[in-house]
């Protein structure tokens, strides 16, 4: 048998979470253009990363939280989280996004 591997199918997945996984994967992808930086190169502070990532993220693949926020150490971004109360304030946002 093979293993079993639970995901979260992504119908279900909080309009927040995909926010939040878009402008990491859009911070990341411009932190490597800006610097320049290889598959490699990142790989030697996360070894886990691989060069299909890149194009992945690239193309429109939305990785979870943990790893995005895995690759943003490695590369040395530092993530602050806000947390918003007002509805009127969630929309403004969720527009300017």
């Amino acid at each position: 048998m093979g293993a079993w591997i639970p995901k979260t199918p992504d119908t279900y997945r909080p309009r927040s979470s995909v926010l939040l996984c878009e402008m990491l994967t859009k911070m990341i992808l411009d932190h490597i253009e800006l610097e320049g930086l290889s598959a490699a190169e990142i790989a030697r502070k996360y070894p886990g990363f691989r060069a299909a990532y890149i194009q992945a993220m690239r193309s429109g693949v939305l990785f979870g939280e943990k790893r995005l926020l895995s690759m943003c150490e490695a590369l040395g971004l530092f993530v602050v989280f806000s947390v918003v109360r007002s509805m009127r304030e969630q929309t403004r946002m969720m527009e300017a996004a």
